[in-house]
């Protein structure tokens, strides 16, 4: 059985804060997240998916993590990965500034979809974690 664990390359900011009309900007990980397959899950056969919200410092770092996930297996192994991401910090006049309204998808998945253009997986809803601290 071959474990599969997605994540997207960039990320999305949902806030106007910085005076984008849109009310989006791309968010470039330095280190894109490497979470693990539980392996309660893989040994269940549990599929699923997770988004994180958190803001960025003006170093880079993440802070004030919620995840949403939709089996709590994946909670904890998804907060440990993006406590480890480093993200280019935002640069506004010059200096470095905090980032808020950050959101990052991550699946979990025990098959590769192959290359059928159809194939869309179906999670349950999501629901959110606990809130405990990640250190």
């Amino acid at each position: 059985m071959k474990l599969y664990v997605t994540a997207l390359s960039s990320v999305l900011i949902v806030t106007a804060a910085w005076g984008d009309p849109a009310g989006l900007k791309d968010v470039q990980p330095i280190n894109p997240p490497v979470p693990s397959y539980p392996p309660i899950a893989a040994r269940m056969g549990i599929e699923g998916r997770c988004n994180s919200l958190f803001s960025v410092d003006r170093y880079g770092y993440t802070f004030g993590i919620q995840v949403s996930c939709s089996h709590p297996v994946f909670c904890d192994e998804v907060k440990r990965a993006i406590s480890q991401v480093e993200f280019e910090p935002l640069i506004k006049d010059g200096r470095p500034e905090t980032r808020s309204g950050v959101t990052y998808p991550i699946e979990f998945t025990l098959s590769q979809p192959g290359d059928n253009p159809e194939w869309q997986r179906q999670f349950p809803p999501l629901e959110a974690c606990d809130q405990v601290a990640v250190s």
